[in-house]
């Protein structure tokens, strides 16, 4: 049976978490499956066999976010329905079912559901994050009254629509406790778990121990929560640890798109900067840092960060709402909201953190979430489900 797969945020090369994860899971499914076709904001691309096979454009952009904020509130909607759903998007849809008429149909977060008909069978939806949550955190830490009645109006649509059609598709989540968080607002939903996965490739080189410790924040820089992250690592851990290590610590900063708003902050703190930096650079700095730092005061979409991470080798300091998997607080990784705790794990495990066999536990662990495992079993479950 040939994949449809609906993902009007995919952009490529993906570059974010959830770009990453649509376009792994689209790649991988294409091994079991006929073929997998994926419609992202301007690319129509097939997959066979694990390889893309050919790529199509089409002339397409997003909605500003000022657009698509004064639109969702104007019209009780889904921001983010707002910014991607696009006419141009919605008539390409059109196309390709119509083209693929007997094609399972996998749609990337709820808000494209509403594009499809429900006569046209069953249907998969990768809710990608707990978007209720998501929400409502974003509400909780936004400083902007706009940017808080859009959250309010986009959470009101998305518990709406999950009420509708509690049991019209198959939900897929990204991690158990989405599932659980989905559960008590729809408690009917059929459901499997499809968790973020990561390639497993050669450890990247790490010098020796100089002395100097070094923490990377790695990720989409003009995403909110990224940046919200970064405010949160300053005011709470980075004071006290550059207080305490002066030069003997440096912050790094790696990731897509920076804002001025990101760029202004690594100049007061004195953090560098590594903007858009192409795969093999990157591969660099993880070999270089002691710790990958994921300090996020909220999270419903930073798992692919942890997983990347220790998938290069690199152990992660983190605050505790990261820890979320089975078995993964080992030394020397680091969960905890405490930042005595912080600086006093840094000057106990930085050089530890370097050795090889440090790096090679990380990785290890990270290697249960191959994408060859995550795509095998979500497969399985849709078999199961006669999909």
């Amino acid at each position: 049976m040939t994949v449809v797969i609906l993902a009007p945020h995919l952009e490529y090369p993906p570059r974010n978490g959830g770009d990453i994860y649509i376009e792994r899971l689209g790649k991988y499914l294409s091994r079991p499956r006929d073929e997998v076709v994926i419609l992202a904001v301007r690319t129509l691309t097939y997959y066979a066999n694990g390889i893309m096979i050919r790529q199509e454009q089409y002339q397409n952009s997003f909605r500003s976010k000022t657009w698509s904020a004064i639109r969702a509130v104007a019209m009780g909607s889904h921001y983010l329905s707002e910014k991607f759903l696009t006419p141009t998007y919605r008539a390409k849809v059109f196309d390709v079912i119509s083209n693929y008429p007997n094609s399972l149909v996998v749609c990337s977060y709820i808000l494209t559901a509403k594009l499809l008909d429900k006569s046209q069978g069953p249907a998969v939806i990768l809710t990608q994050n707990d978007e209720i949550s998501w929400f409502q955190n974003l509400r909780r830490f936004s400083k902007n009254p706009f940017q808080k009645l859009t959250a309010f109006f986009s959470e009101r649509w998305v518990t709406r629509f999950l009420r509708e059609h509690e049991q019209d598709y198959i939900y897929a989540h990204i991690t158990e406790s989405d599932y659980a968080g989905y559960k008590q607002l729809i408690p009917k939903h059929r459901a499997l778990v499809v968790p973020a996965g990561v390639d497993i490739e050669p450890l990247p080189l790490t010098p020796a121990w100089d002395g100097k410790t070094r923490l990377l924040f790695c990720g989409s820089l003009s995403v909110k929560m990224n940046y919200d992250a970064l405010i949160f690592f300053k005011e709470r851990f980075w004071r006290l640890i550059k207080n305490q290590m002066g030069e003997q610590v440096e912050m790094l900063v790696a990731g897509s798109l920076p804002t001025s708003a990101v760029q202004q902050l690594c100049r007061e703190q004195q953090w560098k900067l590594h903007p858009d930096l192409p795969n093999e650079a990157l591969r660099e700095i993880f070999g270089q840092a002691n710790f990958s730092v994921l300090p996020f005061p909220y999270t419903t979409g930073a798992k692919l960060k942890l997983l990347n991470s220790l998938a290069a080798g690199l152990p992660v300091m983190a605050t505790t709402n990261m820890n979320t998997l089975p078995e993964q607080d080992f030394l020397p990784n680091l969960y905890s909201d405490d930042p005595q705790t912080w600086l006093e794990h840094l000057k106990k495990f930085s050089q530890d953190s370097l050795r090889p066999e440090s790096r090679a536990s990380c990785q290890k662990y990270a290697s249960r979430y191959g994408w060859e495992t995550v795509v095998g079993k979500m497969d399985k479950d849709l078999e199961q489900m006669r999909l």
